[in-house]
């Protein structure tokens, strides 16, 4: 790893551990989706009672903030935003949206709400991070 990422790691370590969130959400998706006999191209149904639907919005939700998260890390690192900051406030949305996920599946909305809560707050501390760099 090159010198100047070395105190980025924890960012690193956070994409690549967001890349694998993806993949395991993908999975459970497709896995409920066999368990439900659900047809690949159909609708899923809107129902909150339904694990495949949470399953398919819990994914959905993640991939729908996952552009502003690369977005706003690589931003931080290539702009060289304070480390200590863009360490924390990544590791902060990757617990956001575990948690996330987690409450999802299980159906507890207000937990989700505020796991939600925290991913978006990481993601504009994120934001304010990278521009105080750039700006200061």
């Amino acid at each position: 790893m090159p010198d100047w990422l070395q105190p980025y790691t924890t960012s690193l370590i956070v994409l690549a551990l967001s890349g694998l969130l993806l993949c395991m959400q993908l999975l459970v998706l497709d896995l409920a989706g066999i368990r439900a006999g659900h047809r690949p191209g159909q609708p899923v149904a809107g129902d909150a009672q339904n694990f495949l639907f949470r399953a398919y919005r819990a994914h959905a939700n993640t991939n729908e903030s996952f552009g502003a998260f690369i977005a706003l890390a690589l931003a931080g690192l290539l702009s060289g935003a304070s480390p200590a900051g863009l360490n924390l406030l990544c590791g902060l949305w990757l617990l956001g949206r575990i948690g996330h996920m987690l409450f999802y599946y299980l159906g507890w909305a207000r937990p989700r709400s505020l796991a939600f809560g925290l991913a978006l707050g990481a993601l504009f501390g994120m934001a304010a991070v990278v521009l105080h760099g750039l700006l200061a």
